[in-house]
């Protein structure tokens, strides 16, 4: 839990140090590669800072991965992080910000 906790806080680091032009692709390698460095910052903690934008299927990035390869803290961050853009940064309703995190469930969680 504590790996889940610290690697959501941190999982948008790299948009502050990510060149302009391959920012949001690039941000969650920039923001692990930064993050190594720190001392106590554990590998699981690292890992949802890197996949936090990656998808079950494959679709997501910064490096397509599927299934098993994606570490259940960064599903856990990668839906939080999405329904708080959502919520945020786009001007629906919160029922209409449900059935949308709903219809992109399957994108992110396991069924197991």
């Amino acid at each position: 839990m504590k790996e889940v906790a610290i690697g959501s806080l941190l999982h948008d680091m790299g948009l502050a140090y990510s060149a302009a032009d391959s920012l949001l692709i690039q941000h969650p390698v920039t923001g692990y590669e930064l993050l190594q460095a720190v001392p106590g910052i554990s590998e699981g903690a690292l890992n949802i800072v890197l996949q936090h934008h990656e998808q079950l299927d494959g679709r997501g990035f910064p490096q397509g991965i599927t299934g098993k390869e994606l570490s259940e803290g960064a599903q856990i961050c990668g839906i939080c992080s999405d329904c708080a853009f959502l919520k945020a940064f786009v001007p629906y309703p919160l029922g209409t910000v449900y059935k949308e995190m709903g219809d992109r469930y399957a994108y992110y969680f396991s069924q197991a």
